[in-house]
């Protein structure tokens, strides 16, 4: 996937990935698909931008990786959407939590308590 606004960076090259990284994870949506599937590089991500899961490999094996999926959840509590449901249930994922979303059927919509 190009990205059109920067179009000079090589998104195949992992150093150059990384120092984008270091100024948005989001970033990582750019990368080749080889390295949004290097934990190395979607851990650096996910630290910076924990939503930047939904980036990660498309496999989803990154997104089961626990310390990934920790480190995700830890920065931003919205990442839990993107982690597989049975690490959603994983007690330190839970607890890695600053605030806990909850679905409410009445109002179709998320909401959360701290």
């Amino acid at each position: 996937m190009a990205d059109e606004s920067k179009p000079d960076i090589d998104w195949t090259n992992a150093d150059v990935v990384k120092s984008q990284l270091k100024n948005n994870g989001y970033n990582l949506q750019y990368a080749s698909s080889k390295l949004r599937g290097n934990d190395k590089i979607v851990l650096k991500a996910v630290a910076h931008s924990g939503c930047a899961l939904q980036f990660a490999d498309l496999s989803g094996v990154l997104r089961g990786n626990r310390k990934i999926a920790l480190t995700a959840v830890d920065q931003d509590g919205l990442a839990l959407e993107h982690v597989p449901s049975e690490l959603r249930r994983d007690r330190e994922v839970r607890a890695s939590l600053k605030i806990f979303f909850f679905y409410c059927p009445a109002d179709n919509m998320y909401r959360y308590s701290e």
